[in-house]
């Protein structure tokens, strides 16, 4: 499956640890005119543009510069970025360039791989994207469980909508982001009339909006009449396009479709942004949408400042603030469509009694799914069989479904679990995943490309099942890791298991700087962990970095 957004986001080439730098002094970059730069984004991939923005701290006084460098893997793999694009332009809490045709060269196609390098302060942060075949397009909605009532009224904070941006009078709430819906009165009758979806946040009061087929929206002068709201309140009603009622009825039908939409029919990218409102406790099944490589479904949970004003991802422990499902006795994410991307969610399967065969995300598709940098964890009392964390099934040979950078725990108790499951006649490409307790941490075929995995408190096996012979760099508490270079019968400390918190930690040797460098894999290059902070040259093994 090709990625277009989300291949290799990162952060700084400097330790880091979840709570903050381990190298650097933090408050003296704050109040001084040095510049730090983090979280390297690519949004809006077309078949022949872009945009990239990484956040910063520091530059006290605004004379740091930001260079965007670039080049074409496909034409020239390994290569270094070596042509320059431009520098940034400095924003609020970021830095960001809008990358069109008139930038490359005519030697980069639709399809191409560019390896993207941003440079600062001798810092450099680096991320491959792979550009559209097509002018795809984006649409955007925002999904905040349970959560019916407007984020934010205009009685006293007026709305200015030009072109495609919404003017906010007042600062509204840093919890608002891409996917929200406004509601607003186009016309001075003090009716609502019309409704704009997010698709960028600039600052706290500037935003890129869109109607709901990705248009320039109706504009408005001074209104006061708007409210602002998710557009729905669970991801199964999204997927269903059960809009939130909550929403004035005059505008509320905005996603109509009978079995799902047809995003090839109308080149589209759709992104449900998944907000930490509550917990979604209800099962979402994506089926009968017209997907492919290029138009595909992409859930995430929203955390860079262009895409909210703050994260709603967790930090590698789960976090009851955060995007998060807690279902009971059924799957947490059933996907039944080709091409879903689930990115930087939180998954809980509760299974009760005899319930059995259940898991946290489970895909049964003919070719591709990409499931990044979730935690899925088990809450398990049934003693039902085959309760697991991600299962996935692909029908058709050659597919490439990717697994990375996910954390699985809390399936020991569960009889004949597993913490990852692969079957059918596609190729699974397992990359720098952490399973922490389960019968079988990892099951899979001849067709399962592990790499830098690591499997602990496993009750059967490590690995179980056939692999294939490009594995490579994976450990087990067991005498079964696959591939080359195994680090076998090795048990790790972490962080604090009592607290599922499975960062490495120092005495984890064994697990440090032992990794393989997939910076340029063919399959899915990346460089980055699942907070997003860049991986040493020496890759550690596992979702999180030490």
């Amino acid at each position: 499956m090709k990625i277009l957004l989300l291949v290799c986001t990162s952060v700084l080439l400097v330790s880091c640890s979840r709570h903050g730098y381990d190298l650097l002094d933090l408050s003296s970059v704050e109040n001084n005119s040095t510049i730090l730069i983090e979280k390297l984004t690519v949004n809006n991939v077309s078949s022949d543009s872009f945009k990239v923005s990484t956040q910063f701290v520091g530059d006290q006084n605004s004379n740091s510069s930001v260079v965007l460098s670039y080049c074409n893997l496909t034409d020239s793999p390994a290569c270094t970025p070596s042509t320059v694009l431009g520098n940034l332009t400095k924003g609020i809490g970021n830095f960001y360039l809008n990358i069109t045709s008139t930038n490359l060269t005519g030697g980069d196609n639709p399809g191409d791989k560019l390896r993207l390098r941003v440079t600062s302060d001798g810092r450099e942060l680096e991320y491959v994207v792979t550009l559209a075949d097509s002018t795809v397009n984006h649409i955007y909605r925002s999904v905040g469980p349970g959560n019916t009532s407007a984020l934010a009224v205009g009685t006293t904070n007026s709305l200015i909508i030009a072109g495609s941006t919404a003017q906010f009078q007042n600062p509204i709430p840093d919890n608002v982001g891409v996917g929200d819906a406004i509601q607003y009165d186009s016309t001075g009758d003090s009716s609502i009339d019309s409704i704009a979806f997010i698709h960028e946040r600039l600052d706290s009061t500037t935003y890129v909006v869109k109607t709901a087929t990705g248009s320039t929206p109706n504009v408005t002068g001074g209104d006061n009449d708007w409210s602002l709201f998710r557009a729905f309140t669970s991801l199964s009603d999204a997927e269903a396009g059960n809009e939130n009622t909550g929403i004035d009825p005059a505008v509320r039908s905005f996603d109509t479709w009978s079995g799902g939409a047809d995003l090839v029919a109308l080149d589209l990218i759709w992104n449900f942004a998944f907000y930490g409102d509550a917990a979604d406790t209800a099962q979402a099944t994506f089926i009968s949408w017209t997907t492919s490589s290029e138009n595909y479904i992409k859930v995430f949970a929203p955390s860079a400042i262009s895409e909210v004003g703050v994260s709603q991802r967790h930090e590698g422990v789960w976090d009851n603030t955060k995007a998060r499902m807690s279902v009971t006795n059924s799957y947490g994410i059933y996907i039944l469509d080709d091409y879903v991307v689930i990115d930087g969610l939180q998954v809980e399967l509760i299974s009760t009694g005899t319930d059995a065969n259940k898991r946290g995300i489970r895909s049964n598709v003919s070719q591709s799914v990409n499931i990044l940098n979730n935690i899925v964890k088990g809450t398990i009392s049934s003693t039902g069989n085959y309760n697991g964390g991600i299962s996935l099934y692909s029908g058709t040979i050659g597919s490439e479904s990717i697994v990375a950078n996910n954390i699985i725990y809390g399936f020991d108790t569960a009889p004949n679990s597993a913490g990852i499951f692969m079957s059918g006649s596609g190729d699974f490409y397992v990359y720098n995943n952490t399973v922490y307790g389960a019968f079988d941490c990892y099951y899979g075929i001849a067709n399962s490309v592990y790499k830098n995995n690591i499997a602990q408190n496993c009750t059967n096996t490590g690995f179980r099942g056939a692999t294939h012979a490009d594995s490579t760099n994976n450990l087990s508490l067991l005498a079964d890791a696959p591939g080359s270079n195994p680090i076998n019968s090795t048990t790790l400390t972490f962080v604090d298991t009592v607290g599922h918190d499975y960062a490495l930690s120092a005495t984890d040797t064994a697990a440090i700087a032992t990794g393989m460098n997939l910076l340029l894999d063919s399959v899915f290059p990346f460089n980055f962990d699942m907070l997003n902070r860049q991986r040493d040259a020496d890759w550690d093994l596992g979702a999180l970095k030490n």
